[in-house]
């Protein structure tokens, strides 16, 4: 009986999804999501942080929450292009 172990890290990696579509497709719009978040946030005049969250930007400091935001979009590409190459794995 495989273990949980032998599941998760199998000895031989195949390209093989033996789950269910429903998996994929959820990921598929799991990624959509992520692009379009990274989008704003890196896009946005504000990274989305007064626009979307509500945030007061007209404080000391608030040009530099616009940064942390700016940031944090342009990280997140990184993450989504992993997804990527998941996704067209998924679908070979």
């Amino acid at each position: 009986m495989p273990t949980l172990k032998n599941i998760i890290l199998p000895k031989n990696a195949e390209n093989d999804f033996k789950g269910y579509k429903v998996a994929e497709v959820v990921f598929l719009i799991i990624t959509i999501i992520t692009i379009f978040r990274s989008l704003i946030h890196f896009l946005a005049f504000d990274g989305g942080a007064g626009s979307i969250a509500g945030i007061e930007l007209s404080i000391e400091g608030g040009d530099i929450i616009i940064g942390i935001f700016a940031l944090w979009g342009i990280s997140q590409p990184t993450f989504e292009g992993c997804f990527l190459h998941l996704i067209n794995k998924f679908f070979e």
